[in-house]
């Protein structure tokens, strides 16, 4: 019986270590095992492509051809794609990163690097090339290549129709596009398919629309004429440009251009150069001497401070704008553009012309505008065929009596300066149409041989210190403005009502003006008197009251009465 127990309780026992050791087997194994577990080095791109979904001009998905072993990557496109902004879709190894991501825009006009990281940090470097697909496009596929780059045009073109000859803005002689106007139509992007439009002879994208770039593949258009790209956000021009030795006008106003390309050279057939509003231009090439055939160069609202020499080559020049920009002087060269008619200088920090301005005996207008002028230059008054002088707000106190020798002036604009009279030659302007001299506030007096002005329509005498205004004028049988405001009247001459032409009189601001002539009743064409702010003035005559009944408007305090 003892010996049975005994059996019994070694056996209890044998159990009791048996399931103690299985307990602490689990624990005792993971104190043991330390080995971590190894991080994936897999570091490869598997796919790349360009989803047609995410890339505009895209009509289908296109996949690229990876190099595993020399980790490079190839990808064709269709002409006409746009390169520049192309968005890949790309695959890679598990736990791996990826720099660029994918699917953000990449420039890929050259090759791009990608860096892929394994989870290890051991990276892999792809070299990613993309080439666009040889072969001629038609002309239909090349505008539809351009309505593809631009994804919120507002063309109304329909891709789908064969017959492009009924698409806006297109122009075909004998089936062949020569003419391409897309106006206003929120285009952004002209791809390289443009190259394929070989017919053209004008190219006009501009007023509100935002193209910032030129391809350079515009210099295979050898046909071109006219390259009209106004009122866009264009920076710059390709070099290419100057393939285009057609071209006989180029617009570019109202872009964001810094700078013009000096192959600008080879465009020997250029007639019109239209580069004002760009307030980045700071400079010009030299290289602009060789356009012998240009005639109009508008340089207006730029940044230039001076002008290459080579400007002064341009000998057939006709118009030359310069207007707004910060230039100190003008060379004596300017003696060489003896064909010029029109010449702006206004707003410029021009002291001083130079005497060979008087070689110009072509000109017609100019403006000098807002430069400190302190004396008009002797030259000026021999410019016989002188239409307009624009001499507004500069530094000028006289007029020399040489101006009556400008018997062809239509136009003469004297206001803000500091002129203390008007000399009696300005009588022999005959032909003048228009002359505004207000804002002289030390002007007392007109001549009386203003009255010779028989063609005159404008006169505005505004913002002087007159006191009187000569009979003469009264003589005057076009004029249709006569301003007057501002000023130290005391009468108004009877001889104003034999102006039967006259439709706007302003007597404004004239505070010691005590009385109106009856003769003002004649004004059977007046539309608009002003005598406002005319204190000695109480009473009008009724002859004037009386025109208020056939149309003119009377503009007048209310401490005035009808007599």
């Amino acid at each position: 019986m003892k010996m049975e127990m005994k059996m019994k309780m070694l056996t209890t026992a044998k159990v009791l270590v048996f399931v103690f050791i299985m307990a602490i087997l689990p624990s005792c194994s993971d104190d043991d095992d330390t080995t971590p577990t190894p991080k994936n080095d897999q570091k490869e791109i598997t796919e790349f492509a360009f989803l047609a979904a995410a890339n505009d001009g895209l009509d289908t998905d296109v996949t690229a051809k990876i190099d595993k072993d020399g980790k490079k990557i190839a990808i064709e496109i269709p002409g006409g794609v746009l390169v520049d902004g192309l968005i890949p879709e790309i695959t890679i190894s598990e736990d791996a990163t990826i720099a660029p991501e994918s699917g953000v825009a990449q420039d890929f006009t050259e090759k791009v690097t990608y860096v892929v990281t394994a989870e290890d940090g051991s990276t892999t470097d792809y070299e990613v090339t993309v080439e666009t697909m040889d072969g001629e496009l038609t002309e239909r596929e090349a505008l539809i290549a351009i309505y593809n780059a631009n994804q919120d045009n507002t063309l109304d073109w329909d891709i789908e129709e064969t017959d492009i000859s009924g698409w806006e803005g297109v122009e075909l002689d004998e089936g062949k596009l020569v003419s391409l106007k897309i106006l206003n139509k929120n285009l952004n992007n002209l791809p390289p398919a443009i190259q394929y439009l070989k017919n053209l002879k004008t190219l006009d994208i501009g007023f509100n629309n935002e193209l910032k770039s030129i391809p350079v593949e515009i210099g295979k258009l050898s046909g071109l004429v006219n390259l009209l790209l106004p009122e866009n956000s264009i920076t710059g021009l390709p070099e290419e440009v100057g393939n285009l030795t057609e071209l006989e006008q180029i617009a570019l106003g109202k872009n964001a251009l810094s700078g013009i390309p000096a192959s600008i050279q080879n465009l020997s057939k250029l007639r019109v150069l239209i580069l004002q509003d760009n307030p980045d231009l700071k400079t010009l090439p030299e290289e602009i001497g060789s356009l012998t055939s240009l005639e109009v160069l508008r340089l207006s609202n730029t940044s230039l401070t001076d002008l290459p020499d080579g400007i002064w080559n341009l000998t057939k020049l006709i118009r030359l704008s310069l207007g707004n920009n910060s230039l100190g002087a003008i060379a004596a060269e300017i003696k060489n553009l003896a064909q010029l008619r029109e010449l702006s200088l206004n707003d410029n920090t021009i002291a001083e012309l130079p005497q060979e301005i008087a070689q110009l005996t072509q000109l017609e207008n100019i403006n000098l505008n807002n430069n400190p002028l302190t004396t008009i230059p002797q030259g000026i008054w021999n410019l016989s065929k002188l239409s307009g002088l624009f001499l507004i707000n500069t530094s000028i106190t006289s007029v020399s009596e040489q101006i009556g020798d400008l018997t062809e002036m239509k136009i003469l604009h004297l206001s803000d300066n500091g002129l203390t009279n008007l000399p009696k030659e300005i009588g022999n302007l005959t032909k003048l149409e228009g002359l505004l001299v207000e804002g002289n506030p030390q002007l007392t007096s007109i001549p009386e041989e203003i009255g010779n002005l028989e063609e005159l329509t404008s006169l505005n005498l505004s913002d002087n210190a007159l006191t009187a205004i000569p009979a003469q004028v009264g003589d005057l049988p076009k004029l249709e403005r006569l301003e007057l405001v501002n000023n130290a009247l005391t009468t108004i001459p009877p001889e104003v009502g034999k102006l039967t032409t006259l439709q706007t009189l302003d007597l404004d601001n004239n505070p010691d003006l005590a009385s109106l002539p009856k003769e003002l009743g004649n004004l059977k064409q007046l539309r608009f008197l002003d005598i406002q702010n005319t204190p000695q003035l109480t009473s009008i005559p009724k002859e004037v009251c009386d025109l208020e009944n056939s149309g003119t408007v009377i503009t007048k305090n209310e401490n005035k009465s009808c007599d």
